[in-house]
C-alpha cells in the first residue's frame, strides 16, 4: 500500500464525498465526472521486478492549508479507494511588540512609564494594576503612566498577548535601586574614590553612571560603570577625574537596566532608569 502526502495552505474538500461544494473551487459535478472518467496512468516499470505492469492511479486534488494522505491497494483493474485525513492549521498567531521605558525620580518620588505596543491593542496595558492612559501625542498604541510613591520592585506591567487575549500577559521587572547615601562630602582629585553604590554587583545588562555637575552650570562629568560586577562598590581612579576643575558639586546616580524578552506571541523592550537624590560635594 503507497501512500503519498501533500501539504497547502487553507482548508480542504474532497470532491468524491463532497460534491456540493466544488463550485466554491471552480468545478461542476459534471466536471468530477469527467476526471474520474480519466484513463489511468502507466506507472512505469521500476527496477523491481514486483512492480512491472501494475497501474495505479493517483487523482491528486489541491486544496489550500490541509494534509491530504491517499491510499491505494496498487492492484490493476479494482477501484482506487481514497482517505482523506483533513488537518486544517489556523491563522498563525498574532505577534505583540512592546518597546517601553521606566523612569523613577527618588527625589520626588516619581514613577514614569511609557509604551509603545504593536499592533494597537484593544485593551490598553496597566501599570501597577492601574490601566495606562493613551499617550495619543506620541501617536497611535503609545501609552503613559505616571505614580508618585516610595520605588517598589517588582515593577508590574500587563501587556496585551495573543496568549491570553483577556487578561493580557503579567510582566515583572525585578530591579535593585542604587543608593547616594555613601557618596563622601570631599572628593580628592589626587585620590582613588570608592563608595558603596548599591546592596548588589551589576548584572550583565545594567549600567551605573556617576552624574556629577558644577554648581556653576559650568560641563558636567559622567563616569560609567559596565555591569558585570561582582559588588556594588563603585571605584573611580584618580586617572578618570583628571579633567574635573575643582570646585563645588552635585553629584547623583543613573542606573539603567535593559530587559528584552522574546515569546511566540509577545517580543518586549523594556529599559527601566532610577535617579538618585542628589549629594553636594566638594571636589578639589
Amino acid at each position: 500500500m503507497q501512500a503519498v502526502t501533500y501539504l497547502q495552505p487553507k482548508f480542504c474538500l474532497t470532491m468524491h464525498l463532497f460534491p456540493s461544494c466544488l463550485s466554491s473551487f471552480g468545478f461542476s459535478a459534471q466536471g468530477k465526472d469527467k476526471l474520474a472518467n480519466q484513463p489511468k496512468r502507466e506507472e512505469r516499470a521500476g527496477s523491481s521486478a514486483g512492480r512491472s505492469g501494475r497501474k495505479t492511479a493517483f487523482y491528486l486534488t489541491k486544496f489550500a492549508s490541509c494534509q491530504l494522505t491517499f491510499l491505494s491497494p496498487g492492484l490493476a483493474g479494482i477501484s482506487v479507494l481514497f482517505l482523506l485525513l483533513c488537518s486544517c492549521a489556523g491563522a498563525p498567531p498574532t505577534v505583540t511588540s512592546v518597546v517601553g521605558s521606566v523612569r523613577y525620580d527618588a527625589t520626588d518620588k516619581l514613577l514614569s512609564a511609557e509604551l509603545a505596543v504593536s499592533p494597537t491593542p484593544t485593551s490598553g496595558p496597566t501599570f501597577f494594576g492601574s490601566e495606562m492612559p493613551l499617550f495619543t501625542a506620541a501617536g497611535p498604541g503609545h501609552y503613559r503612566g505616571r505614580r508618585t510613591l516610595p520605588f517598589t520592585s517588582p515593577i508590574q506591567f500587563t501587556l496585551p498577548c495573543a496568549q491570553e487575549p483577556a487578561a493580557g500577559c503579567a510582566l515583572e521587572l525585578p530591579f535593585v535601586p542604587p543608593v547616594a547615601d555613601n557618596i563622601p562630602d570631599s572628593i580628592n582629585l589626587g585620590s582613588t574614590l570608592r563608595f558603596q553604590a548599591a546592596p548588589s554587583g551589576l548584572l550583565d545588562n545594567e549600567n551605573l553612571i556617576a552624574f556629577f555637575e558644577p554648581d556653576d552650570r559650568s560641563d558636567p562629568q559622567r563616569i560609567l560603570l559596565q555591569g558585570p560586577t561582582d559588588s556594588g562598590r563603585m571605584t573611580i581612579p584618580k586617572e578618570a577625574m583628571v579633567d574635573f576643575v575643582p570646585g563645588a558639586y552635585h553629584i547623583y546616580l543613573i542606573k539603567q537596566q535593559l530587559y528584552q524578552d522574546s515569546l511566540p506571541t509577545l517580543v518586549t523592550s523594556i529599559q527601566t532608569e532610577y535617579f538618585t537624590r542628589s549629594v553636594p560635594v566638594v571636589v578639589y
